[in-house]
């Protein structure tokens, strides 16, 4: 009985796996396979320059909504975003969603 072997994947002692280039490159280059940064490092985005007046304007607004917050961006500062991005910031800030007890 024969067994017609083709690729990498089937060769005994692979275990289905091939060799990546951008491996065997870092192995080479650092010398070893520790990884590397991840991300965009952050601190560049859109509402990098208004976060002192996001957190000045949760505080004297209260309970305010991610809604109105990216209603005034755009008003005050002309600044289009997501309320996603809002979000980001304010659980940066250190600020949450919590409501505090009967709206006061």
């Amino acid at each position: 009985m024969s067994t017609k072997v083709t690729g990498i994947a089937r060769r005994p002692g692979t275990f289905g796996c091939r060799r990546n280039s951008s491996t065997i490159s870092l192995r080479r280059e650092t010398g070893g396979l520790t990884a590397q940064p991840q991300g965009n490092g952050g601190g560049h985005g859109k509402l990098t320059g208004v976060t002192g007046w996001l957190k000045a304007r949760v505080a004297v607004k209260g309970e305010i909504t991610l809604d109105e917050l990216m209603a005034e961006l755009a008003e005050a500062h002309n600044i289009d975003v997501h309320r996603a991005t809002v979000w980001r910031v304010l659980r940066g800030l250190g600020l949450t969603d919590k409501k505090s007890p009967a709206g006061a």
